[in-house]
């Protein structure tokens, strides 16, 4: 099984950094969609990173501060009951009246769900921006569009996609670039695969499965080499979720996917030789 699965990391390395090579020195310009995609990939991965790092950290501190008020009134009420000095006592009921105030606006305080609804109206605003650039970007390169948008391009079709995350956003993108642009089938294709390689690179398994399903389910694939890459790294992204607490594999995997060495690899007369053995 570890040989098969090396075999199969050292397949897609092989046509990864092939497509990496080959983008250099044919490189399109990219299309104002795959640009809408990416920015907007990044948003939601921005959001997604700020929800795990800030919500969980305002959960601490919450938890934190509580456990701070609850020793700091127990200190104040203690020094109000045993204090004799008239003067002290006065300095001390202001202390506890203070500390009561600060105990009522923290149970009052909700910084988790206002950081929660903060993010959420984030990502509201970025999907509708993204809505826009996409009918920018077919506005660009098609004209008449504006003309026939009821009849080419039906809202409902968006609508369906009720979740907002990142794949519906994806899909979305790509099947609207498909259909109105089908001469650009390939840099579509190219883009796609992308996008799937970048999320087994940061280790986000699933993304990478659905997406994979999405693409291996595409009416038409410009080339056998992208499926054959779809196919492989889709074996890739499911064969990780069985070793995902497997450090050894994730290291392992990091190594085939980095596009640095693939390229310097794949430079080498060698390693030349077998890429093309393996394309005849």
């Amino acid at each position: 099984m570890k040989e098969s699965l090396a075999k199969r990391n050292e397949n897609t390395e092989n046509l990864n950094s092939e497509q990496h090579v080959n983008n250099k020195k044919d490189k399109v310009p990219q299309n104002l969609i795959s640009i809408s995609i990416d920015k907007t990939l990044h948003r939601i991965l921005d959001i997604e990173d700020c929800a795990n790092e800030f919500i969980r950290a305002a959960g601490h501190n919450y938890e934190q501060n509580a456990r701070k008020l609850k020793s700091q009134i127990e200190e104040c009420q203690h020094l109000f009951e045993k204090e004799t000095n008239q003067d002290q006592k006065l300095i001390a009921a202001r202390n506890l009246r203070k500390a009561i105030r600060d105990i009522d606006r923290h149970n009052n305080s909700s910084p988790i769900l206002t950081l929660e609804k903060s993010l959420f109206i984030n990502l509201f605003a970025t999907f509708d921006k993204y809505i826009g650039d996409l009918i920018i970007a077919l506005y660009h390169k098609k004209i008449d569009l504006y003309k026939n948008i009821r009849r080419e391009i039906a809202l409902s079709e968006a609508l369906k996609y009720n979740s907002m995350d990142e794949l519906r956003v994806v899909m979305l993108g790509q099947t609207l670039w498909r259909k109105q642009f089908p001469e650009e089938l390939e840099s579509a294709d190219r883009h796609l695969m992308e996008l799937i390689f970048n999320f087994l690179h940061m280790e986000h398994l699933d993304n990478a499965i659905s997406l994979s399903k999405f693409a291996l389910n595409l009416p038409k694939i410009s080339t056998d080499e992208i499926a054959r890459i779809f196919t492989i790294n889709y074996a890739i992204a499911l064969k990780a979720i069985e070793l995902r607490d497997s450090q050894e594999f994730f290291q392992r995997m990091k190594k085939y996917m980095d596009i640095n060495t693939a390229q310097n690899l794949v430079l080498s007369p060698k390693r030349q030789n077998r890429n093309s053995t393996m394309r005849t």
